[in-house]
């Protein structure tokens, strides 16, 4: 770890557009996946997060190896003219970003964006009555009220 944050500290120092964080935050990291045009790497954030973004990750190595897959990942072995394939096709192949939208991310448990038919469908088969307003304190046993009454 600490080889390759050196590594990268190196990298950045020599060029204008490299910007090195150590941590962008929640809120940062998604913005920026947001806008991301691909992840490249060998976080599992390529193989979890990216295709709820619609963003293609190209996955260096098997780190992420057994994890299930989006269409949108490319794995690549550890050398550099499979990195530059993967990044060939994620970035360029038309088809392929074509694609991209219709990706279906098998960790986003709304899947089909339709979640919101499936709230109101079960909106809809609950029985609404006065009973859903009524607040209700319920205790186990008389000992319990007892100490709820005391304070």
């Amino acid at each position: 770890y600490r080889c390759s944050v050196k590594t990268w500290k190196e990298y950045a120092s020599n060029r204008e557009n490299v910007i090195l964080k150590q941590s962008l935050g929640s809120r940062g990291y998604l913005g920026l996946m947001r806008i991301a045009s691909a992840v490249i790497g060998n976080s599992s954030s390529g193989v979890i997060e990216a295709p709820s973004f619609c963003v293609p990750t190209v996955n260096i190595g098997d780190r992420q190896k057994g994890r299930l897959r989006a269409d949108s990942v490319i794995d690549v072995k550890r050398q550099k003219d499979e990195i530059i394939r993967g990044l060939k096709k994620v970035l360029y192949d038309k088809e392929f970003r074509n694609n991209l939208q219709k990706v279906t991310n098998p960790y986003n448990p709304y899947k089909d964006g339709n979640v919101g038919g499936r709230i109101v469908s079960i909106l809809e088969s609950v029985p609404l009555g006065r009973s859903l307003l009524e607040k209700r304190l319920d205790f186990p046993n008389s000992e319990e009220v007892k100490l709820f009454h005391a304070r």
